[in-house]
């Protein structure tokens, strides 16, 4: 089973990423197969070390979790906490690259990007 949960939980991400929570993703996958919450969050930490999955800190203080792909940016909502995934240009991330890298030189290399900018969502905006 815990293949077929692994699968379950893969198949829980949509896109545009909103990057769920562990509890969000918990009732995703409690509505398609019947699953103890500590099973569930078992194998979501073995998606994290496999590197199939990752979590990211979000302004509602919990952890959001994305599946892997390949180079983008994060928009985190401030208020909500909401985390969307977004992509710019091959040209663009290659400058940020670059900038990154000659800067970091005199204390690590670079080898991946893990970027995010901050502010307020449509929907948030719209409460205000």
């Amino acid at each position: 089973m815990k293949e077929d949960l692994k699968n379950i939980i893969l198949r829980s991400f949509k896109y545009p990423e909103t990057h769920p929570t562990a509890e969000e993703l918990y009732e995703t996958v409690k509505a398609q197969v019947e699953v103890e919450p500590k099973h569930f969050l078992h194998t979501l930490q073995e998606l994290k070390k496999e590197k199939q999955i990752y979590a990211i800190s979000s302004a509602d203080k919990k952890y959001h979790y994305g599946k892997e792909k390949g180079p983008h940016f994060h928009f985190i909502c401030d208020e909500c906490g909401i985390v969307r995934d977004f992509v710019i240009n091959e040209g663009a991330m290659d400058v940020v690259t670059t900038y990154i890298q000659k800067n970091i030189k005199s204390f690590g290399i670079l080898k991946r990007t893990n970027l995010s900018v901050a502010g307020k969502c449509q929907q948030c905006q719209g409460k205000s």
